[in-house]
């Protein structure tokens, strides 16, 4: 009897160790100035991905429909991501920059950038989720706050 109980827990262990495990990433996004246009945010799962719109989980949500400050991004497979945001002020879909290159809009990553005077790398934005809910500081600002 003892060994079908074993038999039985192993079965059960190991069907829940192949399936993949999901959390979510809770976004807590601190410095919304305007409650018009749309924050599009970019959630990339490699170096390789990092930045590249065509490979990017993009998800759009309307400044208004944000509630207390708080951006739920369900369902993502446990691993390491780096998540990018910029409040799309003028709702064009894309991200304006100034005649220097300067981005105009505000904008954040999923952890502070060391230098504004560069793109940040993916391993220097990077959070690990590794738990069904995982909650991240990302503050809005414009580069000239930077």
């Amino acid at each position: 009897m003892r060994r079908y109980f074993f038999i039985a827990f192993a079965t059960c262990f190991l069907m829940d160790m192949s399936a993949s495990a999901e959390g979510v990433l809770e976004l807590s996004v601190d410095q919304l100035q305007h409650n018009y246009g749309t924050l599009w945010i970019g959630i990339y799962g490699s170096e390789e991905a990092f930045l590249d719109r065509d490979r990017a989980d993009l998800r759009e949500i309307k400044a208004y429909e944000v509630k207390n400050n708080k951006i739920y991004l369900n369902n993502l497979t446990y691993g390491d991501y780096a998540v990018a945001i910029f409040h799309d002020l003028n709702d064009n879909g894309e991200m304006d920059f100034n005649w220097m290159g300067v981005p105009k809009e505000p904008f954040a990553f999923s952890k502070p950038v060391a230098s504004k005077w560069r793109v940040p790398k993916f391993s220097e934005v990077k959070v690990g989720l590794y738990q069904s809910h995982k909650r991240i500081h990302t503050p809005l600002k414009t580069w000239w706050d930077q």
